[in-house]
């Protein structure tokens, strides 16, 4: 079984080309979640902040299909992950209101997490992966279909890795970036709406990993 899609590409939001900020400012917000540090600039790259779990959103309401894309500097792990959100909702006003599809890379994973009320759930992890310095990964959310992708440094090309059908958020919402640990990097974030009829394209589905439900990441 898999799945097979066209990426659509943006183009670049931000590329961090600037001084050190700390927070990240220039067209950013935040942190998504209440009580989270937010992300910041350091040496031309998007970074976490210092034994925290950062995030920060794009401050540019999108419509209900929408997705976004980061470059990786470093290869991200464990401790110095790298992750994406959309449509995070109620950005840092209490971790009763916030909702946001998350997607995360570390070690030899892709996962997508769904954020509402009283925590973080994993929703679909693809395993396996090798990730290499100034890879990309990138997450859309068409209807209720959330995606994964993934591209190899080199290639300019994002393949669909993962997908899962959620009904829980619905509606428009902004874009943003995660980071746990302060050496986690990113660069040329890019993201925007969906066209219909040049995003994805789905012919066959993607088992989800029911025994991974249930999981708690953040």
């Amino acid at each position: 079984m898999g799945l097979s899609g066209i990426m659509p590409y943006w183009a670049n939001l931000d590329q961090f080309t600037r001084a050190d900020q700390d927070p990240i400012a220039s067209g950013w917000a935040g942190p998504i979640i209440s009580g989270h540090t937010q992300m910041k600039v350091v040496s031309n790259a998007l970074a976490g902040g210092i034994g925290a779990t950062s995030n920060s959103y794009w401050n540019t309401l999108l419509g209900a299909d929408h997705g976004c894309a980061i470059d990786m500097p470093a290869a991200p792990t464990g401790a110095h992950n790298m992750g994406l959100a959309v449509r995070v909702q109620s950005p840092g006003t209490g971790t009763s209101a916030q909702r946001a599809f998350i997607l995360i890379a570390y070690d030899t994973l892709l996962e997508i997490y769904l954020k509402l009320a009283g925590g973080t759930t994993l929703l679909n992890s693809i395993t396996g992966m090798s990730y290499s310095i100034n890879d990309g990964i990138a997450i859309t959310v068409r209807k209720n279909i959330v995606t994964s992708w993934y591209k190899p440094v080199g290639t300019g090309i994002y393949a669909p890795k993962g997908f899962v059908k959620n009904d829980q958020i619905v509606g428009p919402g902004f874009i943003g970036a995660f980071c746990d640990g302060q050496n986690g990097r990113g660069d040329n974030f890019a993201g925007g709406g969906l066209t219909p009829g040049t995003d994805i394209n789905y012919k066959k589905k993607v088992r989800i990993d029911r025994a991974a439900q249930g999981r708690v990441y953040f």
